[in-house]
């Protein structure tokens, strides 16, 4: 089967999004770590906070960015650097972590502290840069800081040292590259749902909605929302979790749907094995709204891990149960390969395998996952009309031939006999 010149169209536009995204954010990447300026930091693992007297029996690792996974452990880092003669900034990301405590010193002597994370009270005039991130501002003379980071979701952290000029430089980048990422998830979502009602589609509809869930968890992973309304600091931290469970549920849905029509009889359960992993999401919601958000968290993680690598595992032999249907998974089974492979990357980083260095492309995942899905969702919205369009084609035929018949009777009826 041939796919229209519109249809071509469309696709190529997402292949040029996504082309142009990822090379956006590898320029975005690099740059950012270009502007830093140089300092050595060290990072370790503790179960409960420590003191300044047992630091040394630490197994400390040298680094700027760690990766603890799901964990009640708290992440310690230690950073030293030359005194600052002019204004610097001390940068943790991502901003959604619950606590992040910096003492600054100079030699040994307490400095002072200070306190940000989304479980901390807000206050508007310490927070200007901090859109992804939170920036400390490093007190003069001090040579070093010790920083004790906690997180309900993901533990993972990097620390960079920037001046004012290249924080509000990288802010700036930052900002315009999420923006408009987030612009074109947004309108996708959009789109998918307007074109569901206009075309009675469900499939349009899951997947619309599955945009807006993702849509909602880059603004609350960006720490947007509180600069701009600084009293939703803690909602903001929440809503992070909530959406992160709801988008499993939502992804469900739409491989639930996608996999029900088309696996044959035998391969049918793994259409039920995402009926059964939106319950599971279900209840790791429950868990998390009334129990414990770091079970309900980890529960999930637990969740998308199994159904991912139960997927990758089994879709590549699969068959279909018609020609239709066939020819619907000859065409999406590849790329819904990559997908999940995206998918399971991005899972074992949160189980903690990694060094976070992934963090800053969430984005890119966001993007490239939403161009996969649509062309998913496209190309079997293509197969489907054109059978429409064919079936719609024969019925015309057989009416016309009918029709012609009926004629022919009829005027061979009304002919008088000839003897």
């Amino acid at each position: 089967m041939k796919i229209s010149i519109s249809n071509q169209k469309v696709l190529l536009a997402l292949a040029f999004i996504l082309t142009f995204a990822l090379l956006a954010s590898a320029k975005f990447v690099a740059s950012n770590d270009a502007a830093t300026i140089n300092f050595s930091s060290q990072w370790a693992a503790v179960d409960e906070p420590t003191n300044s007297n047992s630091e040394h029996l630490l197994n400390w690792q040298q680094g700027r960015r760690a990766m603890l996974g799901m964990t009640s452990q708290l992440l310690l880092f230690q950073a030293q650097f030359e005194q600052q003669p002019n204004a610097k900034y001390l940068v943790v990301a991502p901003a959604y972590l619950d606590t992040v405590t910096v003492k600054f010193y100079e030699d040994d002597q307490l400095l002072t502290t200070a306190t940000k994370g989304d479980k901390q009270a807000y206050d508007p005039n310490s927070y200007q840069y901090d859109i992804g991130h939170l920036a400390f501002a490093i007190p003069k003379g001090a040579s070093s800081a010790l920083l004790d980071i906690s997180a309900t979701e993901t533990l993972q952290a990097s620390i960079a040292i920037q001046d004012a000029t290249q924080l509000n430089q990288s802010l700036l980048l930052s900002t315009l590259f999420k923006s408009a990422i987030l612009t074109v998830i947004g309108l996708t979502a959009l789109t998918a749902l307007a074109a569901s009602v206009y075309m009675q589609q469900r499939l349009y509809a899951i997947f619309g909605l599955h945009q807006l869930v993702w849509f909602s968890i880059l603004l609350a992973f960006s720490g947007l929302i509180p600069r701009i309304w600084p009293t939703v600091v803690v909602l903001n931290g929440d809503l992070l979790g909530f959406f992160t469970i709801t988008a499993t549920l939502s992804g469900s849905a739409f491989h639930w749907h996608i996999l029900n029509h088309i696996m044959q009889k035998k391969w049918q359960w793994l259409g039920s094995l995402f009926k059964l992993s939106i319950a599971v999401c279900a209840f790791n919601l429950f868990v998390y709204l009334f129990v414990d958000q770091a079970l309900g968290l980890t529960f999930n993680v637990v969740t998308s891990a199994c159904a991912m690598a139960i997927l990758l595992t089994v879709l590549p032999i699969t068959s279909a149960n018609d020609r239709l249907q066939t020819l619907i998974l000859n065409k999406v089974k590849w790329p819904y390969v990559l997908l999940i492979l995206l998918a399971m990357f991005a899972t074992l980083g949160r189980l903690g395998i990694g060094n976070g260095g992934h963090m800053p492309l969430l984005y890119i995942h966001a993007l490239f996952s939403m161009i996969l899905l649509a062309y998913i969702t496209l190309l079997r919205s293509i197969v489907l009309r054109r059978r429409e369009a064919s079936l719609a084609t024969k019925m015309k035929l057989q009416a016309a031939s009918i029709s012609k018949l009926s004629n022919n009777l009829s005027e061979q009826s009304e002919s008088p006999l000839v003897h």
